[in-house]
């Protein structure tokens, strides 16, 4: 049973349930930290990982995208629902992990959060052990890639951060509102416990 001591003497002086129960809410805080900490980095490398598999496409398909005018309409619409996928993906984790990052913070820092710290270092390590693998062949597909279409990949790359703030913004009154009715369940219980062992 966890007593209430004095902090001169060191005698137990009363049952305290607060006190009782003060290393829990310590846990339980921490925890919660721990877990939105690994949400934030999870969706934050998730998108990075997506990131790279974007500009691993558009790399690939460099020929295609530079004469996307004379592409068959088939061929257009599965090369932009292939491209759509990866880059709604990419832009849920990185909204995701912005909404995760630092609840007291600006939206704009974390949206700044999660990509500059989940999904940058993700996609420039991947990127770099891609291209060390690849040698000479691999470094000549990106410079032909960006001399074709520089342009377009760029557009193409800038939209998914573009997508993952609008989620973001779009997400975070629900998830505000998630969180308040949660707390207030949380201290209804925490009272109710609370005067169930005060009268016992």
């Amino acid at each position: 049973m966890w007593v209430a001591k004095c902090p001169r003497c060191g005698f137990a002086v009363r049952w305290n349930p607060r006190g009782a129960r003060a290393p829990l809410r310590l846990w339980a805080r921490t925890r919660t930290l721990n877990v939105r900490f690994g949400i934030a980095l999870s969706g934050g490398q998730a998108a990075g990982l997506i990131a790279f598999a974007i500009g691993a496409l558009l790399v690939d398909r460099r020929n295609e995208l530079a004469e996307l005018e004379h592409l068959g309409e088939a061929r257009r619409a599965e090369l932009l629902a292939i491209y759509a996928m990866f880059a709604a993906s990419a832009a849920v984790g990185a909204a995701v992990s912005a909404i995760a990052f630092a609840p007291h913070r600006s939206m704009a820092v974390r949206l700044l959060c999660a990509w500059l710290l989940g999904a940058a270092p993700v996609t420039i390590a991947v990127s770099l052990f891609a291209l060390l693998v690849g040698g000479r062949s691999s470094r000549g597909e990106v410079v032909e890639a960006l001399q074709l279409g520089g342009v377009r990949m760029a557009l193409a790359c800038a939209a998914v951060p573009l997508a993952s703030a609008l989620l973001a913004y779009a997400m975070a009154p629900l998830q505000s509102r998630l969180t308040r009715f949660a707390a207030r369940r949380f201290r209804r219980t925490q009272n109710f416990h609370s005067a169930g062992i005060q009268h016992a």
